[in-house]
């Protein structure tokens, strides 16, 4: 079994379509093209056989061969701007709560210690900002951890692009 960390995730405009980034236990990067299907009972995410396998010896390596054999990667990635996704981590009676959502302007996005997140514009932007403050208005969490990978992961499902 093949064991990686995903590095990041590309989502297309229609949020039908994803790329994962990721880097293997053996130190090589890859790409994996996913598509989102619906039927009457379930809706999920599916590997396409675009990017499987694919072994390369760095991160600029792969995402080349991926803007290559994923056909609208190229415009999405060039249609979007880079924002780094902050927000607050305060105690609470309840627990931890995370508020205050921000997305920072970026040319170097660090998806290392955080989420960097692609819009076309402002607008768009700012929607998803209320959305995940809507979303995370009531949560409460046991520890930071738990509350930072929750918040990712909402990114990750629910944001234009990750970066």
């Amino acid at each position: 079994m093949d064991v990686h960390t995903t590095i990041q995730w590309i989502v297309r405009s229609d949020q039908k379509r994803k790329a994962q980034f990721m880097k293997r236990s053996d130190g090589t990067f890859g790409f994996q093209e996913w598509e989102f299907l619906e039927n009457e009972n379930q809706k999920y995410w599916c590997p396409t056989k675009v990017g499987s396998g694919s072994r390369c010896a760095s991160l600029e390596e792969a995402m080349r061969e991926a803007r290559g054999r994923i056909d609208w990667l190229n415009s999405t990635l060039s249609a979007k701007h880079s924002y780094q996704l902050g927000w607050m981590t305060l105690p609470g009676l309840r627990g931890l709560s995370v508020s205050e959502f921000r997305a920072t302007p970026t040319a170097a996005p660090d998806n290392e210690k955080g989420v960097a997140i692609g819009f076309a514009d402002e607008a768009e932007r700012d929607s998803f900002l209320r959305l995940i403050e809507a979303e995370f208005a009531t949560r409460r969490f046991t520890n930071a951890a738990d509350a930072f990978d929750s918040v990712k992961a909402y990114a990750v499902d629910h944001g234009s692009k990750r970066i």
